[in-house]
């Protein structure tokens, strides 16, 4: 009886571990089933992650031509576009939209390449770009081959140059500027060869004419004005007093203030004598509301046979209510008060001031002269004593 229960309590004893090694088994295969689905998954996820952009890079083809984005570049202001020489993506025909960004940049905000990568030679293609249907063609410059690192000098030179244009660009900054100029701009716009032509011309004649004033009448003018003029003294260079008259003129027939009122200044008897009766009538027409300025000028004309029409502006201009009968004296054409002088080899501010017995003082003041150094070939006003 006793050997019975004994065998009845061992049976049960491993009936239960036997219930218990099967439970642990299956617990274990489960977690092991877990662990490995997941280790699976997670490499085939990232399988896929890897493998995703690859095939999408791969295949993709560009979504756009060198038309169409220089298109949409050329309305973008400049800042944008500096932006864009930081993208390398390529378009079409090994151009990249960098290439873009630049050529908008030269064509239409006059940005100063040469400048920026030091006057290397580069390489220039060109794309024909019309806006719309029928509309004015645009050649723009395209610069293929430029390497990463001249990219880099272009951005560093866009940021840091206060003013990175051409002497196109500088001149179209002037003309958008309000008076007084930002002199940063003057320095710059002064080195151009342009602006020195026309400095060259003035500085030679003799006729007084600051750098604000002469920037005024350049500004008054249009950019192929002055371009046409700079070209045509590099051909033939004249520095004729009858060639500055001629440059003033022109600027005169473009309704220039600045202009007129140097040749009433400078130049009254070649207005009174030269001029036509159309440029006359444009004196009175562009100071209407400063007759003091036109007094000498209509003192002569009421003494030349000119236009009923120039005689009533004259006369108007000097107070009379009609043209008056009795003959009117020619006003006294004034002597200059300076004369003009060419620095020789070996002259110095002393030695020019002590021939012409005048100060030192007053020679640089009349020349606007920063220091005491004078260059052979320059041209100074020496006041007449």
């Amino acid at each position: 009886m006793r050997a019975t229960s004994e065998n009845s309590l061992w049976i049960t004893r491993t009936k239960k571990l036997t219930q218990a090694l099967i439970v642990s088994g299956t617990l274990n295969v489960s977690l092991l089933g877990t662990f490995f689905y997941f280790v699976i998954k997670d490499k085939n996820d990232s399988l896929s992650i890897e493998l995703k952009p690859l095939t999408s890079e791969t295949t993709k083809l560009p979504s756009a031509s060198n038309l169409e984005i220089l298109r949409s570049y050329s309305v973008l202001s400049y800042q944008q576009l500096l932006l864009c020489l930081e993208n390398p993506d390529f378009i079409e025909q090994g151009i990249k939209k960098r290439d873009l960004a630049l050529s908008c940049l030269v064509a239409f905000h006059h940005f100063n390449l040469d400048k920026a990568l030091g006057g290397i030679p580069l390489q220039k293609r060109s794309i024909l770009l019309s806006q719309e249907k029928g509309s004015e063609i645009i050649e723009v410059p395209v610069f293929p081959g430029l390497a990463d690192y001249q990219f880099q000098a272009i951005i560093h030179f866009a940021k840091t140059e206060k003013w990175p244009f051409t002497s196109q660009g500088l001149f179209y900054e002037l003309k958008r500027s309000a008076r007084p100029y930002p002199s940063s701009l003057i320095n710059a716009f002064s080195l151009t060869s342009e602006y020195y032509s026309v400095y060259m011309l003035f500085s030679k004649t003799g006729i007084s004419c600051s750098t604000n004033q002469l920037i005024d009448l350049l500004c008054e003018g249009e950019w192929m004005d002055l371009t046409n003029f700079s070209l045509s003294q590099r051909v033939a260079l004249d520095l004729s007093i009858e060639r500055c008259r001629l440059f003033l003129l022109a600027y005169l027939e473009k309704r220039s203030k600045t202009a007129a009122l140097l040749l009433l200044e400078s130049s009254l008897e070649f207005c009174l004598q030269q001029l036509e009766n159309r440029h006359i009538l444009l004196f009175f027409d562009l100071f209407n509301d400063s007759p003091c300025l036109l007094k000498n000028l209509s003192k002569g004309l009421l003494a030349a046979p000119r236009t009923d029409a120039v005689w009533q502006l004259a006369a108007q201009s000097l107070g009379y209510s009609q043209i008056p009968t009795k003959k009117v004296e020619k006003p006294e054409i004034k002597k200059s008060l300076y004369k003009t002088y060419k620095v020789q080899a070996g002259d110095n501010l002393w030695k020019i001031a002590r021939t012409h017995k005048v100060s030192i003082k007053e020679i640089m003041q009349i020349n606007q002269l920063e220091t005491d150094k004078i260059r052979p070939g320059r041209c100074l006003q020496i006041p007449i004593r």
